[in-house]
């Protein structure tokens, strides 16, 4: 049987400080058109790997639509 050490967990100001550093960033990691219509809200779930992103209204974003994350099979498999 393998031992899974406990996934690390970050501090409240960690979450904030990485929040902002990516904010900061925002324009130099993303596509212009994406970074100007979408910004870093804050990180969700129980181990903070989620990001919520905002939108511009009427924005859609490259892959078509905002409840669909993979644009084909093959790419939804790249997920694994």
């Amino acid at each position: 049987m393998k031992h899974h050490p406990k996934a690390y967990k970050p501090s409240k100001e960690e979450i904030q400080h990485a929040l902002i550093e990516l904010a900061n960033k925002w324009k130099e990691l993303l596509d212009e058109e994406f970074s100007i219509n979408t910004k870093p809200v804050s990180f969700s779930g129980e181990k903070f790997r989620s990001l919520l992103v905002s939108y511009q209204s009427g924005y859609l974003p490259p892959w078509g639509s905002w409840s669909n994350h993979w644009r084909t099979e093959s790419q939804a498999s790249l997920r694994n």
